[in-house]
Order: C-alpha cells, then structure tokens, then sequence
C-alpha cells in the first residue's frame, strides 16, 4: 500500500498543473536598448483555456522610460472603460471590456511606445491585475503578469524610432444606442458607442446634437437634449484623422409630424370658417 502512495505522490509531483488561470505577457523587437531609442511593446493575454471577458490593472514602467503612445488598433478589447493615459507617471490604470469574450493564447490587448530616458535596467509591468471569466457572474480568475525587462546599453548607433504607419481605412462600422437607467445620469438619456481600429486605433470620439457644437466625448455620453428631437452625430477618429460616422434619426421625429400635421388641420379650420364667413357676409350684404 505504501508503494502506491508513492508512486501517486510522484505522478502528481510531475503532473502539469494549470496554476495560473490567465497569463499577461509582453512582446517587443527590441532586444538591445539605448538612450533616445522609442521602444514598442505588445502586451498580450494567454486565457490558458478559460473564457474571458474583461481586464482591468496599471501599466507601470521603470524611472528611466517614458509612455509616449498607446494604440489598441487590432485589440480584442474593444469596449474600453478606461484606457492607459500618455503621461509622465509610471503608472497608467485601464480597464476594459471583450464582449463576447475571448479564448487564446495571443490576445493583443494595447501596443505601447516608450522612451529611453536614461541608462540602466528598462522594464515595464502590470500591477493590481484582474481578469474576469465571461460566465455572467463576473467571476474573477488567478492571473499573471509576466514582466518586461531589457538593460539600456551605450553605443549602439543613431536611436531608435518609431515606424510610421500609413493608414487611410476608416474605423470600423458601429452602431450606437440610446438608453436610461435609475443607476445612472438620474434616469436621464444617455448615448453608448465603441468601435475599432484595427490600424492605428482609435484616438477620440466626438458627439453632435442638433444647433449644439461637436465635442469629443467617451461612452456613456449624457445628452444635452434630452427631448431626442435632433439626430445625434458620433464621430469615430483615429490616430491618423481617419472618422467613420454614425447618426442616429431623432426618435422623436414623428412627434414632430404630428404637430405640423395639427398646425395644418388648425390653419384649414381657419381658413375654411374665413371664407364661411366671408360668403355670409357677402349674401347679407
């Protein structure tokens, strides 16, 4: 009996275990780094075979990099509740959502670019990471962020710069909606969007209501006229200026019908009791 303990502890000792239920990781070109040089990185989701549907954490960089560019062009994400700011801290929180989830080993999340500002060892990380599984309970999973390192070198000829990327192709098609909840905007009206960009991502959306000017805008988007009677214009632009453009018809157009086929109805009352009149008079007389 003692021999099968054995021999069941060896096989469970050398047995593959599924430890880490999602897997971050980070891709570059980049082998070797210098001072100057704009460094991009991949950052890329392997689901280890679960179903997942959203994630959230902080990009975080080393002192000696600075976050130059965030493009999400080709990203499964593509409904982002926040997405990494360019600025000059280390760290830059995002969250976002894959609708209909995804399954796979090579989910490419965001493409970042940074610069080498100085010497010494580069890397760039994801903190507070959160993956949720896309079973509609939200539930979360085990994950891990592999981190990516390089050390700066010294020497290695005129830095390093970003390709540039020629893209003429539109955003992809979306469809907005208009929606209310007691959660939110106090029952008021409100707009959602998203679309994608699978070249050079999509920089800003802008809105348009009716005789009110164009704003850029993210969703959810409180409406200013909340009588929905002007179409509603959401603009989609990407980092090269690229727009694809959306409208939806005021729903309350009808209601518009309606009063002009009443104001119709009114002035041929009036004009037909004029002339009534008119003619009445004329026979008395």
């Amino acid at each position: 009996m003692r021999k099968y303990f054995i021999i069941l502890f060896i096989i469970t000792l050398f047995s593959p275990l599924k430890l880490w239920a999602a897997e971050l990781y980070f891709e570059s070109n980049s082998s070797q780094i210098q001072v100057g040089d704009v460094v991009v990185v991949n950052l890329f989701v392997n689901s280890k075979g679960d179903d997942i549907n959203a994630i959230e954490g902080n990009l975080t960089n080393s002192g000696n990099l600075q976050l130059k560019d965030v493009r999400d062009g080709g990203s499964i994400v593509s409904f982002w509740v926040s997405k990494p700011l360019v600025n000059n801290e280390p760290t830059h929180f995002f969250s976002g959502i894959i609708p209909g989830g995804y399954q796979g080993t090579e989910g490419l999340i965001i493409t970042a670019s940074f610069e080498v500002m100085h010497s010494g060892q580069a890397s760039v990380n994801i903190e507070n990471l959160q993956v949720l599984k896309n079973d509609g309970l939200g539930t979360g999973t085990v994950s891990l962020a592999i981190p990516w390192v390089s050390k700066v070198v010294e020497g290695l000829g005129k830095p390093k710069t970003v390709d540039v990327i020629i893209d003429n192709i539109l955003p992809e098609k979306f469809l907005p909606a208009i929606s209310r909840s007691v959660d939110l905007f106090n029952n008021q009206w409100f707009v959602v969007f998203s679309t994608q960009d699978k070249n050079s991502g999509i920089d800003h959306y802008e809105v348009c209501e009716g005789d009110f000017d164009c704003e850029q805008a993210s969703s959810p988007y409180l409406l200013k006229n909340q009588k929905l009677n002007k179409d509603i214009i959401i603009k989609a632009v990407d980092k090269k200026g690229n727009e694809r453009v959306a409208i939806i018809v005021a729903s309350n157009i009808s209601n518009n019908y309606q009063k002009i086929a009443l104001f119709v109805i009114i002035m041929l009352i009036l004009v037909g009791g004029f002339v009534i009149y008119k003619k009445y008079h004329v026979k008395r007389l």
